[in-house]
């Protein structure tokens, strides 16, 4: 179904017209005579033959025009699929469908259209697909500004001037700090190339990582933090094959495995993948449908941890009071942080808040990084914490406990201010002052990190 529109040449053919003379406007039939041939070098990606009143003439029936598309759409799969991306409302819907390989009539009926509406709509739409394919040169508006990339330039411009010249993979390279990678094409198209369903285990290098994200045209967003999560036990050996891996299927397009693939670009690691390939479209609705595990989960089946989750949960706020930013935490990194915590980790479980809200993690948290450096004023704070009994008027302690369960639920805090609270109550505890109120400061934390330097430098 791909035409070329012809390029309308009147010299011969209209020498016996007898309206050649005063002939100014496109002539139908002229055109159906000539023989077709690229307009501006360029093919037009369309499977309708549009004359100049934007009139269907494309017969849906004719096989020869079916299979010209089928062989363009196999070829150029993941790049029409790409550029449909910047389509929108039912042109982009009815493209995508046409692409996945759904007949016209079903399309048609799908949206609650008339088919010869459904047809003029689809060639507007297939018509405006040749922009983003064919670009006017390398230095065009729609075309990459990476040398030698053919993807196209989306529609939708980022704010940031430096990122509106690539298309969305380069784009997303340089917000992820990934320096330039040469994609391996003839290995992904042979994974890609599959007529059977298969799977087996791959080395999956970041020149394939990438030259299959090229194929990722039709997916979920991209979570930053999970790749940067992935990156991190990839680069430090933690990571392992296991039966979940990445799927592509049968029309050779990546179904699933984006967050594995471009964390492999952002360790700059070589890993072992089960490649999942010849799936079919409808296997789509099916992925990701069960409940993932969580970190909790993981420790609890692997390192027998009955309490795993509330022992993430408190290593998370530790990690985000540290740093300073939003943690997402694997079960490797959480091993190594409880190697650090684990007396701490282990003294609140037997003697630390259950009930709530007493027992929010960022409180908890706080209190663990603190009993690690100090043992005995923080076990004395904890068990005054619990009780809630006997204590005196602007206490500290006091003060924390009427913050927790009045202030904390009314106000929308972030976890790491309701550390900074914890410790800053903590510390006028152990300096014998008196608070009303419960302020966020980062002298007292930093004063429980100087603790920690010394410690580690001691050991």
């Amino acid at each position: 179904m791909l035409s070329i529109v012809a390029e309308p040449q009147r010299s011969r053919p209209c020498e016996t017209c007898p309206t050649r003379t005063s002939c100014r406007t496109p002539c139908a039939a002229l055109e159906r005579l000539l023989p077709a041939r690229p307009s501006w070098g360029r093919e037009v990606f369309s499977p309708f033959l549009v004359d100049s009143k934007s009139a269907v003439t494309w017969d849906p029936g004719e096989i020869e025009e079916n299979t010209r598309w089928r062989r363009i759409a196999a070829k150029h799969g993941p790049r029409l699929h790409m550029a449909a991306r910047n389509l929108k409302g039912r042109e982009r819907i009815m493209v995508k469908e046409f692409l996945d390989g759904e007949p016209e009539d079903r399309i048609a009926r799908k949206l609650g259209l008339p088919r010869e509406r459904a047809d003029r709509m689809m060639a507007a739409a297939t018509g405006k697909l040749t922009i983003a394919l064919e670009p006017a040169g390398p230095s065009g508006p729609d075309s990459c500004a990476v040398p030698g990339c053919d993807l196209p330039v989306g529609s939708r411009r980022p704010s940031l001037p430096e990122l509106r010249s690539f298309c969305d993979l380069h784009r997303q390279m340089r917000v992820f700090g990934i320096s330039h990678v040469e994609p391996d094409r003839a290995v992904a198209a042979s994974l890609a190339t599959s007529d059977a369903f298969e799977a087996g285990y791959t080395d999956v290098t970041p020149s394939l990582a990438f030259a299959l994200l090229e194929r990722n045209t039709n997916n979920r967003g991209l979570s930053r933090e999970r790749v940067e999560r992935y990156a991190r036990d990839m680069a430090s050996g933690d990571w392992r094959p296991n039966n979940q891996g990445i799927a592509i299927g049968a029309d050779g397009l990546l179904y699933d495995g984006q967050h594995r693939l471009w964390s492999i670009l952002k360790s700059g690691c070589t890993v072992r993948l089960l490649v999942v390939r010849g799936l079919p479209a409808a296997t789509r609705a099916t992925i990701d449908q069960g409940r993932p595990r969580n970190v909790g989960d993981t420790m609890r089946i692997l390192d027998g941890r009955a309490n795993g989750a509330r022992i993430v949960s408190w290593l998370r706020a530790i990690e985000v009071m540290t740093s300073g930013r939003p943690a997402s935490m694997s079960h490797a990194v959480a091993r190594r942080a409880l190697d650090e915590f684990d007396p701490s980790v282990r003294w609140f479980l037997d003697n630390g808040p259950r009930a709530a809200p007493y027992s929010r993690a960022p409180v908890v948290g706080a209190l663990v990084y603190a009993r690690t450096v100090l043992r005995e004023p923080v076990e004395s704070f904890t068990r005054r914490y619990v009780s809630g009994a006997q204590l005196e008027e602007s206490s500290p302690v006091l003060a924390l406990r009427s913050y927790v369960a009045e202030r904390m639920q009314r106000d929308t805090e972030s976890p790491r201010a309701i550390s900074l609270r914890t410790l800053r109550c903590l510390l006028a505890e152990m300096r014998g002052e008196r608070l009303e109120r419960v302020p966020a400061s980062e002298a007292a934390f930093e004063h429980f990190r100087d603790l920690h330097a010394t410690a580690g430098r001691q050991q």
